[in-house]
């Protein structure tokens, strides 16, 4: 019996030139009215968490030199993709009334002075899956203390590798 653990943690915070600003949403004369509830663009990042079990039973035949093997299993997997903080967009131009009508505003340069909308923690992504496989594989024994093998699973996402390992006994 085969039992696998894996995890992937990232939390990263983006650098101060690759934060999105208001700034950074107009140009070409075009300004923008701040949302009052909120301007603090520092704490932009992702998080990233991802993590895989895996249990499976695996039958061998050692024949001199060469253990073939299969195996069949089930692998729970599971993902999570957060972009934090917050974000500023564009939204539309800011707006007055004129003798009953709506109007936008412009500003000195004749521009339309565009709202800020800003949303936090914009994006969240989670994914889980449970999978069955089943796995061929070999294992050569060489000179005595290198082994090499392959194998391949066959699954939603087939997956094949090989790899070189010492025994010492």
């Amino acid at each position: 019996m085969v039992l696998a653990y894996s995890q992937f943690d990232l939390n990263y915070t983006f650098s101060g030139s690759s934060v999105i600003t208001p700034e950074k949403l107009v140009s070409g004369g075009v300004t923008y009215a701040p949302d009052p509830n909120s301007n603090d663009y520092t704490n932009q990042g992702m998080k990233v968490k991802a993590s895989a079990e895996t249990v499976n039973l695996v039958f061998s035949k050692k024949l001199l030199f060469i253990t073939p093997y299969i195996g069949f299993g089930l692998t729970n997997t599971s993902f999570e993709w957060t972009m934090t903080g917050n974000y500023p967009t564009l939204g539309d131009p800011l707006m007055t009334h004129v003798g009953g009508t709506e109007v936008p505003v412009f500003n000195s340069n004749g521009k339309p002075i565009m709202q800020i909308n800003n949303f936090t923690d914009p994006i969240h992504i989670t994914s889980s899956e449970v999978m069955a496989n089943a796995t061929l594989g070999l294992r050569v024994n060489m000179l005595g203390v290198l082994t090499v093998h392959a194998q391949y699973a066959f699954q939603r996402y087939p997956l094949a590798s090989m790899g070189i390992g010492l025994t010492f006994r």
